[in-house]
């Protein structure tokens, strides 16, 4: 395994490495590949034997960390593996012979650590008429992530008693003992030379059928009650004549949106249900919209075909065909309220309140019973909300934390429609302030905006960015940017500037600042000032194919053919 950089100088391979673990966690993916746990069986010196599959402990968990200790109380080691996959934790009993001889021993130190870890532990006995000795050494932890008990435990073979019993203490003082019976559990205090017997373990029952799921086969289906409000973005479906209608409920009603398919089993049995339960949905005012994904996002099927279902049905309520920019918005506002990365599932669902918030999500087929529960729930708060929420009983330790819009609105504005995350982040700009961020997210609208020729509303986001966090370079040079492409020359220069104070380091000033003396034409030495300014661009940025290009082109102005040329096939490799 590479190990981590000792300092903070992260080079990039390493980033991206983590990177890439991150996305497939997220994803659901195994870290090793679906390896089985591994046991090793010495057998005399260095030598070892592959024993996993006779210890029976070779399963596909993806695990992590083991903790190792006798359980329930036999003499033998015990395991407790902790999953990244299901079963998150699995106990491992240790069915070895019960009638080999043990030893349980538990340490206090005195002059040394309480614990006494570091003491070191031998032990000489006859075992099938031979002189052996075992050693052990406690420690504090061992293994990745791990921490086992501070008992000791020594398996004795056919030994009848310990003839002698070595304790070296972390302080240096060391204890003997002879003639100590086995088969019990005793405790020893540094300095002292009495031991203590402690009382058996209680028995320990068992579950009678062990776990024999395939930990890797998850199942897609979830139906979350979401304990803070996730505002619904300006989205919009199609009908079936091609018009278009907002996905918003238009007279505040709670509304139920399904997406569904013709060729899906589920879905039908699903809607069948709603049309079955429609007297229980008119009483609490839930609206129902039905919308097929036939032939969307890599789905079979037709539009025409789901309609005919729904015709034939005598389906009630509205009915239409979602759109590529619907599904990328429910993909990603899934994505970004769970860690958990998967494509959305049909059917799919979301249960979104009178002030048009999502409040619960179903992947999966759902229940009208389920529905009806949730909809009953939507006046809860606070810790009442909380506890409905989770699903299953229990108490708190911490409740969780209020949801956050903050992630849904940076992935509309990064990756979603343009306009529909715009109008999101100033919809709910009061919510989204407070956060550190903002002024990125701000940032980053100008920003597409700006790639988008929406060059007004660019002008007055980088301004607001720059109200938001005056520091923010990129800021100042994208606002310089298109008040230079408004013909504002003198501010988009001051733009530049501000930017170049703000951030030495970035290029891209410099070469603008380069392209505006250039284009001005009214200072004195402009060529040679451009030049300084596109060498200081290179000098930062390197790889600036642009920088090179143009500094190639004022070179063969003045005659300084030789330098072009070699500017000119530096920008070539470059590009290459």
């Amino acid at each position: 395994m590479s190990q981590s950089p000792s300092d903070s100088n992260l080079d990039d391979n390493y980033v991206d490495g983590w990177r890439n673990l991150t996305q497939s966690i997220l994803e659901g993916e195994s870290f090793s590949g679906f390896e089985r746990n591994c046991a090793f069986l010495n057998v005399g010196g260095a030598r070892f034997a592959t024993a996993s599959h006779v210890a029976g402990i070779d399963f596909a968990d993806d695990a992590r960390a083991l903790a190792l200790s006798d359980w329930d109380g036999d003499g033998d080691i015990d395991v407790w593996s902790v999953n990244r996959t299901a079963p998150r934790i699995r106990f491992l009993k240790n069915n070895s012979d019960p009638d080999r001889s043990f030893l349980s021993l538990r340490l206090e130190g005195a002059q040394s650590n309480r614990d006494a870890i570091g003491a070191r532990v031998e032990i000489e006995a006859m075992d099938e008429g031979k002189p052996k000795r075992w050693i052990r050494t406690l420690r504090a932890g061992e293994g990745f992530l791990s921490q086992s008990g501070k008992t000791l435990l020594f398996n004795l073979g056919s030994a009848e008693k310990a003839d002698r019993l070595v304790i070296r203490w972390p302080s240096g003082q060391a204890t003997e003992l002879k003639d100590v019976s086995l088969g019990q559990r005793i405790t020893l205090k540094e300095g002292e030379s009495r031991l203590i017997t402690l009382d058996p373990l209680p028995a320990v029952e068992f579950a009678k059928q062990p776990f024999e799921g395939n930990p890797m086969n998850e199942s897609s289906e979830a139906q979350i009650r979401l304990t803070g409000q996730i505002p619904l973005p300006r989205l919009s479906w199609k009908t079936w004549e091609g018009g278009e209608k907002a996905l918003r409920s238009e007279d505040k009603k709670p509304r139920l949106i399904n997406l569904w398919a013709s060729w899906c089993l589920p879905c039908h049995k699903e809607l069948r249900e709603f049309i079955s339960h429609r007297e229980e949905f008119d009483q609490l005012g839930l609206d129902v919209l039905a919308l097929s994904v036939d032939g969307l996002g890599g789905n079979p099927g037709e539009p025409e075909k789901a309609q005919d279902y729904l015709r034939r049905w005598k389906f009630p309520y509205e009915q239409g065909v979602a759109t590529p920019e619907l599904l990328d918005a429910l993909q990603l506002i899934q994505d970004e309220l769970f860690d958990a990365k998967r494509s959305l599932p049909v059917p799919f669902s979301l249960l979104v309140d009178e002030d048009d918030s999502i409040a619960a999500i179903y992947r999966g087929a759902v229940s009208a019973e389920r529905v009806l529960n949730d909809l009953g729930s939507l006046s809860l708060e606070g810790e009442a909300l909380d506890d409905y929420a989770l699903p299953f009983a229990g108490r708190w330790f911490a409740r969780p934390s209020p949801a956050s819009l903050f992630p849904v609105a940076w992935g509309l504005a990064e990756s979603g429609d343009l306009q529909a995350g715009l109008s999101y982040v100033m919809t709910h700009r009061s919510e989204l302030e407070p956060n550190d961020e903002f002024a990125k997210l701000l940032l980053l609208l100008a920003n597409r905006l700006s790639s988008a020729r929406e060059n007004e509303i660019a002008i007055s986001l980088y301004l607001e960015t720059l109200k938001a966090d005056p520091s923010l370079a990129e800021a100042s040079y994208g606002l310089g940017l298109k008040l230079h492409e408004k013909g504002d020359l003198e501010n988009a220069r001051k733009s530049y500037l501000e930017a170049i104070k703000k951030d030495p380091e970035l290029a891209k000033p410099y070469f603008m600042l380069a392209l505006l003396l250039q284009q001005s034409g009214q200072e004195e030495n402009a060529s040679a000032t451009a030049m300084a300014l596109l060498q200081r661009a290179i000098k930062k940025d390197p790889q600036y194919v642009n920088a090179y290009r143009a500094l190639a082109q004022l070179y063969r102005s003045i005659g300084r053919l030789e330098e072009a040329a070699s500017l000119e096939e530096k920008a070539d490799a470059i590009a290459r």
